[in-house]
């Protein structure tokens, strides 16, 4: 190559460097601006779109070849770690993907921000079980971006978080979830009609049409929403933290009642507490341990996890070792099936179970009431 092109060929590079970084500002400046958690993804990915055209044009127009990968950066685990927005592709993004979370930045494995890989085919039936899950809100952790010391944890999903779309009758509807696991579905039918499903968490549902809701007719005239669309908003961002929500803590089923009663008085105490919810498996890792997720069908697979506390005196017939060995101890876990109820994990500490990765619902008083 001639001196003179190689210098041109450099020049080049350099300017598209610098421009990389402007855009890499903007970008940052953007997704810091207040509004929405829900939109700063997609704002994110516009801006990570311009940054992928504008950097290709500039490359083309300087007759070098379009960039075609991000060189990021690599830790010693050998991941790759940075910004979303400057991937050219979902594909492109790197293994530790850039968060900021209660205050501080941090990075999060794209697979756990991600789900399921495209390979993992979900039974149907399972499917709006899975996007309940989704909707209720579950943590992944944040890691330093060596990828192995964790930070805090980054939320996923939860009150003010929203999926949808339409039906195959033509209906339109939005789902949403409160602070208590209740799943709120605005639905509009063909002919315009609108009703409100409640589903919570112990699985019973109700159904008004909207002009009889409970939610909105403790809202004044001036404030109530009338079209489909300011319905689904209202349950969306207003609803989750208005007092004219209706929803309240779910009471646990009869037959989670009555395993963790079971428990407790295997356990010593029988009139311990209880809290309970219903998640992926993955996200009762911390305690349950990592090797128990041997393939993503049992990661992602429901089960109802069970915290139970109180001053246990005897050790669990399946909990392996545990602290009772050595005296009491205050805490028991139990993971059971989401269709059977069996009990497929459980087990005791001395000290709380990291429960940082799901929100428990409905505290439960064990024992004779």
């Amino acid at each position: 190559m001639q001196r003179e092109d190689r210098e041109r060929e450099l020049g080049e590079t350099q300017f598209a460097r610098e421009l990389r970084g402007q855009l890499e500002t903007q970008a940052s400046s953007v997704a810091r601006a207040r509004q929405p958690r829900r939109s700063r993804l997609v704002v994110a990915l516009v801006v990570g779109i311009a940054v992928a055209i504008v950097l290709g044009g500039v490359a083309l127009a300087g007759g070098l070849e379009p960039l075609r990968k991000t060189i990021w950066p690599t830790n010693e685990q050998g991941h790759t770690y940075g910004k979303a927005p400057l991937a050219k592709s979902v594909e492109d993004e790197p293994d530790l993907i850039a968060v900021a979370s209660d205050g501080k930045k941090g990075y999060c494995y794209k697979t756990d921000l991600y789900g399921p890989a495209p390979s993992f085919r979900m039974p149907p039936g399972e499917v709006s079980d899975y996007n309940a899950a989704g909707l209720r809100g579950h943590a992944v952790p944040k890691y330093e971006s060596d990828g192995t010391t964790q930070i805090g944890v980054f939320w996923l999903g939860g009150p003010g978080s929203a999926g949808g779309g339409k039906s195959g009758d033509g209906s339109e509807y939005e789902d949403t979830a409160d602070a208590h696991g209740t799943i709120i579905t605005t639905k509009k039918a063909a002919d315009g009609a609108i009703t409100i499903t409640r589903e919570a968490l112990d699985g019973s549902t109700t159904t008004n049409a909207a002009a009889d809701d409970p939610s909105l007719l403790r809202l004044s005239k001036a404030e109530r929403p009338v079209t489909w669309r300011e319905i689904t908003l209202w349950f969306r961002d207003v609803g989750p933290t208005h007092p004219a929500l209706t929803s309240s803590e779910p009471v646990a089923p009869d037959w989670l009642v009555e395993r963790m009663s079971a428990a407790a008085r295997e356990a010593g105490d029988p009139k311990a507490t209880a809290r309970w919810t219903l998640q992926y498996r993955r996200c009762a890792a911390p305690f349950e341990g990592e090797a128990a997720l041997a393939s993503e069908e049992v990661e992602y697979s429901l089960v109802w996890i069970a915290i139970l506390h109180g001053d246990f005196t005897r050790q669990l017939t399946s909990a392996g070792a545990s602290p009772a060995a050595a005296g009491s101890y205050g805490w028991i876990y139990l993971l059971l099936d989401k269709d059977s109820h069996e009990v497929i994990s459980e087990g005791a500490s001395a000290t709380p179970f990291d429960t940082s990765l799901f929100r428990l619902q409905g505290r439960t008083a064990l024992g004779e009431k």
